[in-house]
């Protein structure tokens, strides 16, 4: 992608008449952080020129940048910057396109840096985020000289040299961006020195010990006893991020973080890819127990129906005829009662529509009690128009007798 929009770049500028312009000459040196600024002026834009303007870095002839140098263009500033760490001696040509998009234009500039080495380099590392700027405010007002004299004048004086020796956004080594967009994204500093760590250096680190498994660190959880160092300065650290990163751990180039990788090399044109060894993992536990184990299971429970429901047939369907015949018998005693009542009901209808009633019946109702007192031959009363058995009237409700009643049953009984 880099090398596509590197190739349109350079056609446009062509088009455009692109002008060229050679920059300045820098000298670095191996392992120390420096810094170039990008401004319109660089291309001979005056004031109120190219307000929207494009930059794109890259080796001269290259499409992309070494591995340890980055760029940094916010959309809402003039200013791009270029910054890194060189980590080996030589001189790199930098190549820088600006596009203005208000006309398509194309001018081009180079920048030499002559990278020497440096006959000391730091084998000790201070590691601090500071919260409240980002990469390129940090680049401004002097900042990384006043983190220097810090260390220098205060925390670290036993040093002979210190220097900066890595800066990245929060952002580009694991961190996240801050949910409100006018916070700053962070920025991680490491801090360089020659000699062992000085013994305030160590009171901090104990000092921030039990915050630093925190996460995410609330800011102003702590405050340290260097914190007045850094406050009068504006530079406010977040010390959950504080750490040391002697020379045993230093040494090696995969735990110094990069926000950008390049397998280009400044001596060679050929492209080298990354292949990281990962180990390699091993699926068959996984497979046994996502594949095997739910199939023997299935197995297990299919044969186990199987034999239940083949083995014990013959006893199922003993107990299914023996269940059939019972209720078949109580279906026909059912039905059979139910064929009585529905001939009942049907002998009574008839009865009602012809008038009559048999007196077998009614004789069987009235002399067949034992308290019955009417004669066995003797028929009850019917009714000459409806033919119907008229009931007896009720009798007179009970009176109990006055005391009169009684004084003249008594005086008869006398007589």
């Amino acid at each position: 992608m880099l090398k596509i929009n590197h190739l349109f770049a350079v056609m446009v500028g062509i088009i455009g008449f692109s002008v060229v312009h050679y920059g300045e000459c820098r000298t670095v040196y191996t392992t120390e952080v420096f810094f170039m600024a990008v401004k319109k002026n660089m291309f001979e834009y005056h004031y109120g020129e190219a307000e929207s303007l494009v930059y794109q870095a890259s080796l001269f002839g290259m499409p992309d940048l070494p591995h340890w140098m980055n760029y940094r263009h916010v959309n809402s500033t003039e200013t791009a910057y270029l910054y890194g760490a060189p980590d080996e001696p030589g001189e790199v040509h930098i190549e820088i396109i600006a596009l203005n998009k208000d006309n398509y234009e194309t001018r081009q500039t180079e920048m030499v840096v002559n990278v020497e080495p440096r006959n000391k380099e730091a084998g000790y590392e201070v590691e601090m985020k500071f919260s409240n700027m980002n990469v390129e405010d940090l680049f401004e007002n002097d900042r990384l000289r006043q983190i220097e004299e810090i260390f220098h004048d205060y925390l670290w004086p036993e040093s002979e040299t210190i220097y900066i020796t890595m800066v990245a956004s929060a952002v580009d080594v694991g961190g996240r961006l801050p949910l409100d967009p006018t916070e700053k994204e962070g920025v991680v500093v490491r801090i360089g020195g020659t000699t062992k760590y000085s013994q305030d250096i160590l009171d901090l680190e104990r000092e921030v010990q039990p915050i630093r498994n925190r996460y995410p660190c609330p800011r102003d959880y702590k405050r340290t006893s260097a914190e007045h160092f850094f406050r009068a300065r504006n530079l406010i650290s977040d010390w959950c991020g504080f750490r040391l990163i002697p020379d045993d751990d230093a040494v090696t180039e995969d735990k110094k973080p990069s926000p950008s990788f390049s397998p280009i090399l400044l001596s060679s044109d050929d492209f080298i890819p990354h292949y990281p060894n990962y180990p390699r993992r091993d699926f068959l536990m996984d497979f046994l127990i996502t594949i095997v184990v739910p199939v023997v299971v299935v197995i297990i429970l299919t044969v186990v129906l199987s034999s239940i429901m083949c083995c014990h047939r013959d006893s199922l369907e003993r107990s299914n005829l023996d269940t059939s015949s019972l209720q078949m018998n109580q279906y026909n005693s059912i039905q059979r009662a139910s064929s009585q009542l529905r001939n009942l009901a049907m002998k009574r209808e008839s009865l009602s529509r012809t008038g009559s009633t048999p007196a077998s019946t009614l004789q069987r109702s009235h002399t067949g009690s034992p308290s019955s007192t009417l004669p066995k031959t003797s028929t009850p009363r019917t009714g000459s128009c409806t033919g119907t058995l008229r009931s007896a009237p009720p009798p007179p409700p009970y009176t109990p007798p006055s005391e009169d009643s009684k004084r003249s049953t008594l005086i008869k009984g006398t007589e």
